[in-house]
């Protein structure tokens, strides 16, 4: 070795010999070792050219140059530049040197292939064992003598027993199809280079492979076994995604039949299947972000941070900010319903909870929905959040349901607009005091009680209500009117 020995790392793919003649070189496809033999050498020009040849031969990118005497010193000095390996022989012959070259390389190729084929029947018989990406990670790691790890895009990570805990590798980056990414390591606990491959589905990375190596660059075989054991933890993690992506199917599927059809074929099967816990004699509970753009996974998350797995195992029904639950009395010995006061109390104070009655039957579930929904609903509009049954929802759990009716809705809004689209003089405290005159059924004496002032302004306050709507508060189904339109209006705004 005369000159260029920092690139010997180069992979030598074929021999050429240069000849006497013109053109001196079959065309170079890049790996090449050319030989250039001394009447070669002299035919070219010797000495004097071979500078402006090394250069032309680097950018074909040969792996280096066979010389049968020493080149100059300013040829070696312009090697060393180029980064162009210059070997000097003398023991032997060109001849002689190029079939013992084309012999070990054929070897090579020969081996190379048999490792291929060897590689990809182990890969395929792992894949149709189903023994999982595991498997194929201690492959790959076994075939390299190299750690080895995968980094799925939903936090998991797989690796050889071997491999050292580094940062994980930025999964957003733009990876570009079957290219291997090499890049020197800045972790300090590994001090070498790191491969790098994205794993897709779909055309879309799903996972990063990657291989912690003592070199810049892999081998052509090295590439081939990384891109093989990609594309076979593809296909690997593409099925476990996929059945992942059916059970949840199912899951989903199975839950909305409980909730809104009561009535499910095969249930202890499908929930078997799919790993849902029906609970015998539980309750839906229903719990409504506030405001309604609120997350319900965080929701849920936030409000039950202890029981959020185990709750996972039951029936949960996600609705946009609305969840639906359907859960049995009592959770690791606390009754639920207690857990999910304190929870929404202490954790998540913008939400509300309704809680139905004990379902009893499966064909109830959809009625029970329905109770825990109206109940959270009165809990959002009336109890600011407190958890409520319908049953503790009073007259508020009948009518609840009317302000969804937009003939109801407007209705309401005509008999109250004179008492709350204004808040000049005392028209604000009119829409307070017909609430609290309803509530107390018309007692004047308690209803000024509550509202701290005298009988007569009382009266002077419902005359004016009288004027504004033109009901008669004497009159009992006015009084019955403008109660139900004073306690349906929570639900409009």
């Amino acid at each position: 070795m005369v000159a260029g020995a920092q690139s010997l790392n180069h992979i030598v793919t074929w021999v050429a010999s240069a000849r006497s003649r013109t053109p001196a070189l079959s065309r170079l496809e890049g790996g090449e070792l050319v030989l250039i033999p001394p009447s070669t050498y002299e035919y070219l020009g010797g000495d004097q050219t071979l500078e402006d040849l090394l250069r032309s031969l680097k950018s074909a990118d040969i792996a280096g140059i066979c010389l049968w005497q020493v080149p100059s010193v300013r040829a070696i000095q312009v090697a060393n530049e180029i980064e162009l390996p210059i070997l000097a022989v003398t023991n032997v012959s060109p001849p002689e040197l190029e079939r013992d070259l084309v012999e070990f390389i054929s070897n090579r190729i020969r081996s190379g292939i048999q490792r291929t084929n060897q590689t990809q029947v182990q890969l395929l018989d792992i894949l149709a064992s189903n023994r999982g990406p595991e498997a194929l990670i201690r492959l790959l790691a076994q075939s390299l003598n190299m750690p080895v790890a995968c980094y799925q895009i939903d936090g998991q990570m797989i690796s050889s027993p071997n491999f050292p805990d580094i940062d994980p590798p930025d999964l957003n980056t733009d990876w570009k199809e079957s290219t291997i990414y090499t890049n020197r390591s800045t972790d300090t606990r590994h001090s070498g280079w790191i491969w790098q491959i994205a794993v897709r589905r779909s055309n879309k990375p799903i996972a990063v492979l990657v291989v912690l190596a003592d070199k810049p660059d892999p081998t052509p075989q090295e590439a081939l076994d990384i891109k093989q054991t990609a594309a076979a933890i593809s296909v690997e993690l593409s099925r476990l995604l996929a059945a992942e992506e059916n059970k949840a199917r199912l899951r989903s599927e199975l839950i909305r039949d409980l909730f809104y059809k009561g009535s499910v074929e095969n249930l202890a099967v499908r929930a078997d299947v799919v790993g849902v816990s029906i609970p015998n004699n539980g309750i839906v509970a229903v719990i409504r972000g506030i405001p309604p753009e609120t997350n319900a996974m965080e929701l849920l998350r936030d409000l039950l941070p202890r029981v959020s797995s185990l709750l996972s195992s039951y029936p949960i029904l996600y609705e946009k900010s609305e969840i639906a639950m359907l859960l049995p009395a009592n959770l690791r010995g606390e009754s639920t319903t207690s857990m999910l006061s304190r929870g929404g109390t202490i954790n998540v104070p913008n939400i509300a909870i309704g809680i139905s009655s004990q379902v009893k039957q499966i064909s109830e579930i959809p009625n029970h929905l329905y109770e825990a929904r109206v109940a959270a609903l009165v809990s959002e509009k009336v109890y600011q959040g407190r958890m409520v049954t319908l049953e503790e929802a009073k007259a508020y759990g009948l009518i609840a349901p009317l302000a969804g009716l937009e003939p109801i809705k407007r209705r309401v809004i005509d008999i109250l607009t004179p008492l709350i689209t204004e808040a000049e003089g005392n028209r604000s405290e009119l829409f307070a005091t017909l609430k609290v005159y309803s509530e107390c059924n018309g007692n004047l004496s308690e209803a000024a009680r509550i509202l701290h002032i005298h009988r007569n302004s009382l009266a002077y306050r419902l005359h004016k209500i009288e004027q504004l709507t033109g009901r008669n508060l004497d009159d009992p189904e006015d009084r019955f009117m403008l109660a139900i339109a004073v306690h349906l209006y929570p639900f409009l705004v």
